[in-house]
C-alpha cells in the first residue's frame, strides 16, 4: 500500500506542472524558432536544443530581480530546467533518420546491361548522325553561356536538401546541441483568442441589429451603401479598362497594347493595385530593316525616290519634304506658262514621281493622296481667280470688296454665309410654325392628362353625398419616433425612416371595407411592398368623426398588416331635421271639463 501511494505521488509530481513551468514552456513555444514535418503520419512542430537554450538565456527568467535570483544563470541550468519540462511531457526527443535510395542488385543490373548492349549496337549507327548535330548545337549554346558568364567567377554548385524523417528516440533526455525535440504542448495564442472573442461579439451584435439606436442603424446603412458603391465602381472600372484595351487593339491592328490600371485585378495589395496608372507596349514590326533600305536608296543617286515612313521620320522632316515637292510643282507650272516645249522626264521631280508610283508602300499612298488633294485645291483656286478676272472684265458687277473679305473669313472659320432675305423669311416662318405646333401639342397633352385625371376621379366612390371628394389628391403625415407615415386617400399609404432611407409602400387604394350599415367608415389599402419571407404589406384605415382632418395614430397589430386611425368632418352624420309644427295646446289642469 505504501509503495502504491508513493507511485501515485510521483505521477502527480510529474504530471502536474507549476505556473512558472507553464509560463516558460509557453514563452519557449512562441519564441523559439520551429519547423514542421511529418512524423508517423502526423504533422508536428520541432525545434533544436541549442536554439531553445539561447532563447531562454535571452528571456526575463535569465535576469535577476530585486530580492530574487535568476532562474537561468548558465547553459547547464537551462538544460536541467528543460529536462524537467521533458519529464512533464511538454515535448519529447526525436531522432533524425535520413532517407536512403533503394540499393540495386548487381545481378539484375548485369542482365540489363547485356540486353542494352545488344540493342545499343544497332542504335549507335543510327544515332551517330543525330549526335553530331546535337554536338554542334551544344557547342553554340556553351559559347553563349561563356559569353554571358563574367570571367573569374567560380560556378556555384546547387545545394541539394537532404530528406529525412523523424522517429521517437529511446533515450528521453535533453541535451544541448543539434538534437531535435518535438512539441506536445500546444497552447492557444492570445491573438487567436482575441480574434475569436471579437468574432463572437460581432455575431451577437449583428443578431441584435433591430435593437440598435436609430442613428447607429442609419450609419450602418450608409456604410453598407458606400461599400456597395465602391465594389460596383471597381467592377465597372475593370470592365471599362478591358473595353478601352479592345478598342485600341482593334484600331491599331494589334500593334499597340494599352492597359489602364494594369494591376487592378492582380494578386497585389490595395495600394499596389492602382500602380502604375497605365502601361503601353508596342508589338508591331521593327523599323531597323526599313532604315537600312532607305540609306541604300539615298546612296544610289537621284534615280530612286525617298520613302516616307511615319515611324522613321519626324513631323518636321515630313513638312520639309512636302514643301520641296510643292516648289518643284510650281517650277513646272511656270515652265508650262512660258511655253517651254522641252518637257523631259529626266528632271528630279518627274523621276521622283515615277519612282514613287513604282515603289509605293502604305505610307507613300498617304503622301500621294495628300499631293492629289493639294493639286485639287490649287486648281480650284486658279479657276476661282479666272472667274474673278472675267467678272472684272464687265460681264456683271462684282460684289464689294468688304463682303468678299467677310466671306473668306467665314470660310476660314468654318461658319455658313448669311441667307438671302427671301430664304431668311421662309426660315423664320417655318420656325414660327414649328414653335406654334409645339405649343399646341403641349397644350393638347395637358388637356388629355386633365381628362384622364377627371375620368379617374369620377370612377372613385366618394360616398353617398360625395362628402369624401375633398380628400382626393391630398396627403396627410404622422411622425413617430422612428418613421414618418404618409396617407394619401384614394391613392396609397407609405412609410419612410425618419433619419433617411428609402420609402416603403404599405398598400395602394383598394376599397371601402366597413360593415354593411356603415361601409364608409373603413378604408382598405392592399398589395404593398412584400415582407421578407412573408406576405405583401396592407393597411386598414379607420375613419372617425372629428373637427380636423388628421392621422391620429398608427400601429402594426400583426406582421405586415398596419392599422391607421384617421379623423375627418366628412364622417360626421347630419342631425335629424327639426319639425316646424307647434306643439298641441293642453289645459292647465291636464284635462277638459264639460
Amino acid at each position: 500500500m505504501a509503495e502504491r501511494r508513493r507511485h501515485k505521488k510521483r505521477i502527480q509530481e510529474v504530471s502536474e506542472p507549476t505556473k512558472e513551468e507553464k509560463a516558460v514552456a509557453k514563452y519557449l513555444r512562441f519564441n523559439c524558432p520551429t519547423k514542421s514535418t511529418n512524423m508517423m503520419g502526423h504533422r508536428v512542430d520541432y525545434f533544436i536544443a541549442s536554439k531553445a537554450v539561447d532563447c531562454l538565456l535571452d528571456s526575463k527568467w535569465a535576469k535577476a530581480k530585486k530580492g530574487e535570483e535568476a532562474v537561468f544563470t548558465s547553459r547547464e541550468s537551462v538544460v536541467d530546467y528543460c529536462n524537467r519540462l521533458l519529464k512533464k511531457q511538454f515535448f519529447h526527443r526525436a531522432l533524425k533518420v535520413m532517407k536512403k535510395k533503394p540499393e540495386k542488385d548487381p545481378k539484375k543490373e548485369k542482365e540489363k546491361e547485356k540486353v542494352k548492349s545488344d540493342s545499343s549496337k544497332e542504335e549507335e549507327k543510327k544515332g551517330k548522325k543525330e549526335k553530331e548535330k546535337k554536338k554542334e548545337s551544344e557547342v553554340a549554346e556553351t559559347k553563349k553561356e561563356k559569353s554571358d558568364d563574367s570571367p573569374g567567377t567560380p560556378k556555384k554548385k546547387k545545394e541539394v536538401k537532404k530528406k529525412f524523417k523523424l522517429e521517437p528516440h529511446e533515450d528521453q533526455l535533453f541535451l544541448d546541441g543539434n538534437e531535435v525535440y518535438v512539441w506536445i504542448y500546444d497552447p492557444v495564442h492570445f491573438k487567436t483568442f482575441a480574434m475569436g472573442l471579437i468574432l463572437v461579439i460581432a455575431v451577437i451584435a449583428a443578431t441584435l441589429f433591430p435593437l440598435w439606436p436609430a442613428e447607429m442603424r442609419v450609419g450602418v446603412y450608409y456604410l453598407s451603401v458606400a461599400a456597395g458603391c465602391f465594389v460596383a465602381s471597381i467592377l465597372l472600372l475593370a470592365v471599362a479598362r478591358c473595353i478601352l484595351f479592345l478598342i485600341i487593339w482593334l484600331v491599331t491592328g494589334g500593334r499597340h497594347h494599352f492597359w489602364f490600371l494594369p494591376n487592378l485585378t492582380a494578386d497585389v495589395g490595395f495600394i499596389d493595385s492602382f500602380r502604375p496608372l497605365y502601361t503601353h507596349e508596342y508589338k508591331g514590326p521593327k523599323a531597323t530593316d526599313r532604315k537600312g533600305s532607305d540609306k541604300t536608296e539615298k546612296d544610289g543617286g537621284a534615280q530612286k525616290a525617298q520613302k516616307s515612313d511615319s515611324d522613321e521620320k519626324s513631323d518636321s522632316e515630313k513638312k520639309d519634304d512636302e514643301e520641296e515637292d510643292e516648289e518643284e510643282r510650281e517650277e513646272g507650272k511656270e515652265a508650262d506658262g512660258e511655253g517651254a516645249e522641252e518637257r523631259h522626264s529626266d528632271t528630279d521631280s518627274d523621276r521622283r514621281e515615277d519612282d514613287g508610283s513604282q515603289h509605293s508602300n502604305g505610307n507613300d499612298f498617304e503622301m500621294i493622296t495628300r499631293e492629289e488633294l493639294d493639286q485639287h485645291t490649287e486648281e480650284e483656286e486658279e479657276e476661282d481667280e479666272e472667274d474673278d478676272d472675267e467678272m472684272d472684265d464687265g460681264d456683271y458687277k462684282s460684289p464689294p470688296p468688304t463682303e468678299t473679305h467677310e466671306k473668306k473669313d467665314d470660310d476660314e472659320d468654318g461658319t455658313m454665309p448669311p441667307y438671302d432675305e427671301e430664304t431668311q423669311k421662309l426660315i423664320d416662318a417655318a420656325q414660327k410654325a414649328r414653335d406654334e405646333f409645339d405649343e399646341a401639342e403641349k397644350s393638347l397633352r395637358e388637356v388629355d392628362d386633365n381628362i384622364r385625371n377627371l375620368e379617374k376621379e369620377i370612377s372613385f366612390d366618394f360616398g353617398p353625398s360625395v362628402e369624401f371628394a375633398y380628400l382626393y389628391s391630398q396627403c396627410y403625415e404622422l411622425t413617430t419616433g422612428e418613421y414618418v407615415y404618409r396617407l394619401c386617400p384614394f391613392n396609397r399609404v407609405s412609410q419612410k425612416p425618419k433619419y433617411g432611407g428609402s420609402e416603403t409602400n404599405l398598400g395602394s387604394w383598394g376599397k371601402w371595407a366597413g360593415p354593411e350599415d356603415n361601409i364608409y367608415s373603413v378604408m382598405k389599402y392592399e398589395h404593398g411592398t412584400g415582407c421578407w419571407q412573408g406576405p405583401n404589406r396592407s393597411t386598414t384605415v379607420k375613419l372617425t368623426c372629428g373637427t380636423e382632418t388628421v392621422v391620429t395614430s398608427t400601429s402594426e397589430p400583426s406582421r405586415c398588416e398596419y392599422l391607421m386611425e384617421f379623423t375627418s368632418p366628412a364622417v360626421c352624420q347630419e342631425p335629424p331635421p327639426m319639425s316646424q309644427e307647434p306643439p298641441p295646446m293642453t289645459s292647465d289642469h291636464g284635462h277638459d271639463e264639460l
